[in-house]
């Protein structure tokens, strides 16, 4: 099954969780986020991202840390004049995308207003498609993947259930591509919205 089928997975199956926890005690929270990761520059021309994601993280009530799940998917283009050594400038395309599925744990401090600042890490599984097109003329296609850590931090507000924050990720994991290992991973900023039970 391919990771983009995961992903299209984990947002219905994360929906029903709640449900069922409430009645065991369970407390958690399940959050969109919509921002932007950037790629290591120095592996991707396309390295600048759109991306949406899922972040769901549970704990029983007595619990002092939460199980985190998360999952990303972000896409990225360019299209222009890059100088190849040993060549010259040629007009160069490419595209890029790539998901995550991040498992881990993730930390709230309850404060005596209704901001929770956390902290999260754990294992980063991330999958790479690059596709290219050089000078017009002679076009490539890879994909691979790899595994790696990722951890985050920011703040959630909660209003009566309804969370809203802001998410700072950093993801490294090496992509196994056929022409050599890439980093997949990067920065990531973005925004939450959801809600907590």
């Amino acid at each position: 099954m391919s990771l983009r089928r995961v992903f299209l997975l984990f947002l219905p199956l994360s929906l029903l969780f709640p449900g069922v926890a409430s009645a065991a005690e369970w407390t958690g929270n399940l959050n969109a986020f919509l921002g932007a990761k950037a790629l290591d520059e120095d592996d991707w021309t396309a390295d600048e991202h759109g991306e949406i994601g899922v972040r769901f993280d549970f704990r029983q009530q007595a619990w002092p840390i939460n199980f985190a799940a998360d999952a990303h998917f972000s896409e990225g283009d360019f299209r222009g004049n890059v100088f190849f050594p040993g060549v010259g400038v040629l007009y160069y395309e490419e595209d890029v995308e790539t998901s995550e599925i991040n498992l881990g744990v993730r930390k709230y401090w309850s404060s005596a207003s209704n901001m929770q600042p956390f902290l999260g890490g754990g294992l980063a599984y991330v999958t790479l498609d690059a596709k290219g097109n050089v000078g017009g003329g002679q076009r490539f296609s890879d994909s691979g993947d790899g595994f790696g850590f990722w951890m985050n931090g920011g703040i959630v507000w909660n209003f009566n259930a309804f969370n809203v924050g802001f998410d700072l990720r950093y993801t490294q994991a090496d992509v196994d591509l056929d022409v050599g290992d890439f980093e997949g991973g990067g920065g990531h900023a973005g925004m939450l919205l959801g809600y907590s039970w």
